[in-house]
């Protein structure tokens, strides 16, 4: 994720925390965390979004205790492989959260975000994290294709790993966000969605102009 989008990123996340619900969450941050947060002050600046990292590194999710099972192939591409996180009591319909990362279509790998399906597999539920294929190998839609093959694999395997196959939610982030969105909305795309109920789209580009969009978009969509 590039410096201009993650600094929108943190700007949003400071005025949702003006909202009650995300108040009572910034509460239930450490006392040193919240501490450390406000002594930052009013700036957007790699700085500060350096040091958010590293304030958040240490609450992650744990992932002791969790089953999990990691490179699995759902394509023939040796990007196509995803990482299951299994619900701590698998009563073997548990729904089942899809996230993808961001990295401006060209970049990225899914064990850099390995407390998303931690999270939500301690939370009942099972959690799955994907690659997909990067460009400038692959152009749109390709990586909305990969997900498609993604629940096509679910439906066929979902119930092994404690998972219902007709309750899939999708979360993506940033260009990892654009992905679920050109999936989920453009019926163009020929791609299974059995089983899918929902999307949730964090932070991504929506829509899409050459003229204005940065250099790993325009390889990834091209110039039409």
């Amino acid at each position: 994720m590039g410096l201009r989008r993650a600094s929108w990123l943190i700007v949003s996340l400071l005025v949702a925390f003006s909202a009650p619900p995300a108040m009572s969450q910034l509460a239930n941050l450490p006392i040193a965390a919240r501490m450390a947060i406000a002594e930052m002050g009013a700036r957007v600046d790699a700085q500060m979004i350096q040091e958010s990292f590293a304030l958040m590194w240490p609450l992650q999710a744990s992932r002791t205790g969790l089953a999990v099972s990691k490179d699995i192939a759902y394509g023939s591409d040796p990007l196509q492989t995803l990482d299951l996180y299994r619900p701590q009591h698998d009563t073997g319909r548990a729904p089942v959260v899809v996230f993808i990362h961001g990295g401006g279509f060209t970049v990225g790998d899914k064990g850099g975000f390995e407390n998303v399906p931690a999270y939500f597999a301690r939370n009942g539920m099972l959690g799955v994290a994907m690659n997909y294929r990067l460009s400038p190998a692959v152009h749109w839609p390709a990586q909305s294709l990969d997900l498609g093959s993604v629940v096509a694999w679910l439906s066929a395997n979902a119930k092994d790993y404690g998972g219902d196959p007709d309750r899939i939610v999708i979360v993506g982030h940033s260009s990892g966000a654009a992905v679920p969105a050109s999936y989920l909305f453009d019926r163009s795309i020929d791609a299974p969605r059995a089983g899918v109920v929902g999307g949730v789209l964090v932070s991504g580009p929506y829509g899409y102009n050459p003229s204005v969009g940065g250099p790993r978009t325009r390889v990834y969509y091209g110039g039409e």
